[in-house]
């Protein structure tokens, strides 16, 4: 694709050409008949006799000749006048002896310029005169030239394309002159320039195409035509493909079905389409580059017919799609998570209900019996398998849109390294190492689900190396733009990088692709939930952050987070002591399963507070309103059909703007858990809770100034 003329265009312009010729056979065909009577009439005079027949040899005989020359004259003189083309006939040093009419208006010369004696070769350009002078000489020699191509010059100065068709006039066995057709090519000129233009477009549109285009021979798909595009997976010229077959081809790139198996080259897209005229739309096929990583392309061919309906060649069309699908896989990743997250919101929110009423009556009983008390062992079985479930349910949550509450500014390489520490005492067989950032920025997490996410990556390098190994804990500052973010549907921008590394045994493709996948595991049936690395997806996205992964089979594993940075400064968090503390305030307690009122109610009182109950958004507004002034605080659940608990917390505030509010859920849904803590509500509480636990965060609202 050098710009240079083809084989091909070049038999294509010989055709147009040999078109141009053909449609001046006629005229040619008609001069040449007139030209041989007009020969005959001159160099024997008995061939202008009647019928053929011997002229006797006197004075009338010359007669008939001369006449007979005449006519012949006329005739070729009164055709020429005729004819759509330039006639004109010469001597041998270039003077015009005759010219039709249709070359006086070609050429734009004057009656006047031609009987002053006009020579043929001044309409010529000088650049070509001396040519055509070599050209005539040829002629007047006997040979034939055919049709030659010069600058024809007008009287007025202006060039134009022409082809000449000439041949000699013969007087008596003697060349006397020239005698031709002058035939103006100036449309066919323009034609060809544009066809060339066309096809200078043509190439480099094919050339600089972002498409990989092959364009092949029939029958023995021989590659004719490669673009930069085609090779630039193999880093290979466009010339590294021409004049070699299609088995040449496939032996270089090394085509594969996108399940692995190889393409025999009678079946790919470009073989088809020469081979058996079929259309290819969107086939996938693998393609190995020089380093072996696959890349995924989507081809496109078709067989090219002739006039006749012959395949003559094929043309491939192809795009990388490997990115594309890339971000497909993350698009339908992330809408699958998205929807299970929902279902499993909603599923643990319930749960925890259950549990919540099951953690409170626990905590009663233990309230009522002595330590000593022989049943104390089965309560606390009770409760460890409530927090077994609780634990479970957190996983579920932290998978779940927006499960995210009590966010604060921390500084994550703190958080890091205390659980670094935490997880190292008690497997000592992996080696942690540190690589923490300076001046890492700050980020706004809770603290326990992110947690819980370390602990999760932690367990799953530990698993991967059965026999010890060392882990590579990382951070970093980053800023991300548009085009990488774009598949995870976020705001380009500041983020803090944590990044995960074993050196276990590393996962294949087919496991990387589902490990997000809630109840995904790979280990036997009863000796894991598939919860872990679901959660922590999970909970990263509700940070509005993200999680990735890389690894190679036998070859360790890596998870990337990264998580938005923040302006704000960094809070220290004071953890609770279980020491039940008591009061005597009032506290409207909102929810709308009547489980939860009954057992909080209980749990309220037997730490001394006088409770009002309200079932349910509406009831709760109603009870502020004809208690409000007696009412010291709300716990007010976050999920209630009807009216929800951001409309009750809005419309208590109204009421009340001094009023605290302890905000009381297992799940929040689309955030507004965290969006109520941001308006103003005074701390938060994850069901089940126990006696314990109720009693310090009460008293916490509630001593808050």
């Amino acid at each position: 694709m050098d710009g240079k003329r083809t084989h091909e265009e070049l038999k294509a312009q010989i055709a147009d050409l040999q078109q141009i010729v053909k449609g001046q056979e006629q005229t040619i065909r008609i001069l040449k008949e007139e030209c041989a009577r007009y020969k005959a009439a001159v160099e024997d005079p008995r061939e202008a006799s009647d019928h053929g027949k011997p002229a006797h040899r006197d004075t009338t005989a010359g007669g008939k000749a001369e006449e007979a020359l005449r006519e012949s004259e006329e005739r070729f003189h009164s055709l020429s006048e005729l004819l759509p083309e330039a006639i004109f006939e010469m001597n041998l040093d270039g003077r015009l002896t005759f010219v039709n009419r249709f070359a006086f208006e070609q050429f734009r010369y004057s009656l006047e310029s031609f009987e002053q004696g006009l020579n043929a070769f001044d309409m010529i350009v000088p650049e070509d005169r001396q040519r055509a002078i070599e050209n005539a000489i040829r002629i007047a020699d006997g040979e034939n030239i055919g049709l030659q191509a010069y600058r024809g010059l007008k009287a007025d100065g202006t060039t134009f394309p022409i082809l000449i068709h000439a041949s000699a006039i013969s007087c008596g066995g003697v060349i006397t002159g020239l005698r031709g057709v002058v035939i103006d090519i100036t449309e066919q000129q323009k034609a060809d320039e544009e066809r060339e233009k066309m096809w200078r477009l043509l190439d480099a549109a094919i050339l600089n195409s972002p498409s990989g285009i092959i364009i092949a021979d029939a029958p023995d798909v021989t590659i004719r035509i490669a673009n930069r595009a085609a090779l630039s997976i193999r880093g290979q010229t466009p010339q590294a493909l021409i004049n070699i077959d299609i088995h040449q081809y496939s032996d270089r790139w090394q085509f594969f079905r996108t399940d692995g198996s190889p393409y025999p080259p009678q079946e790919l897209p470009l073989s088809r389409a020469v081979l058996q005229g079929d259309i290819i739309q969107n086939a996938e096929v693998v393609i190995r580059d020089d380093q072996g990583l696959p890349h995924l392309i989507s081809a496109n061919a078709a067989p090219l017919h002739d006039t006749e309906g012959h395949i003559v060649a094929g043309i491939m069309v192809f795009h990388d799609i490997t990115e594309r699908k890339r971000l497909e896989t993350q698009v339908l990743q992330a809408q699958k998570m998205e929807a299970i997250g929902t279902l499993t919101g909603g599923v643990a929110h319930d749960f925890n209900n259950l549990l919540m009423g099951i953690q409170g009556r626990v905590s009663l009983v233990r309230a009522e019996m002595g330590k000593e008390n022989r049943l104390m062992e089965h309560l606390n079985s009770i409760e460890e398998y409530v927090n077994s479930a609780t634990a479970l349910t957190r996983q579920l949550l932290g998978f779940a849109k927006g499960g995210k509450y009590e966010t604060r500014p921390t500084d994550l390489n703190a958080l890091v390294k205390l659980q670094n520490n935490l997880f190292g005492r008690t497997r000592k067989e992996i080696r942690i190492h540190e690589k923490f950032a300076k001046s890492l920025w700050i980020v706004e997490i809770d603290r326990g689900q992110m947690e819980q996410v370390l602990l999760n990556l932690y367990v799953n390098a530990w698993q991967a190396m059965p026999d010890g190994g060392d882990l590579f804990v990382e951070t970093a500052n980053c800023e991300i733009d548009d085009q990488y973010l774009k598949p995870f549907q976020l705001r380009p921008g500041r983020y803090v990088k944590l990044s995960v590394t074993d050196t276990g045994m590393g996962m294949d493709p087919e496991i990387q692709s589902r490990i997000f996948e809630p109840f995904f595991t790979t280990k036997e049936r009863g000796r894991g939930t598939g919860l872990g690395l679901a959660s922590a997806y999970g909970i990263i996205k509700n940070h509005g952050g993200f999680i990735n992964v890389y690894s190679e089979k036998g070859s360790g594993t890596t998870f990337t987070i990264y998580l938005p940075a923040s302006d704000k400064k960094p809070e220290s968090i004071q953890k609770l002591s279980m020491e039940i503390v008591r009061g005597t305030e009032t506290v409207l307690l909102v929810d709308d399963e009547q489980l939860i009122i009954d057992v909080g109610t209980q749990l309220l009182e037997k730490l001394g507070y006088r409770v009002i109950a309200a079932l349910g958004g509406r009831a709760a507004v109603k009870a502020f309103h004809d208690h409000g002034a007696d009412i010291h605080l709300v716990i007010l659940d976050m999920i209630m059909p009807e009216m929800g608990g951001a409309e009750v917390f809005d419309r208590i505030k109204a009421m009340n703007p001094e009023v605290k509010v302890l905000l009381s859920s297992g799940y929040s849904l689309n955030g507004q858990a965290a969006d109520i803590l941001q308006k103003g509500c005074n701390s938060f509480i994850q069901k089940p809770f126990n006696l314990a636990a109720l009693s310090q965060k009460v008293r916490e609202v509630l001593e808050k100034i």
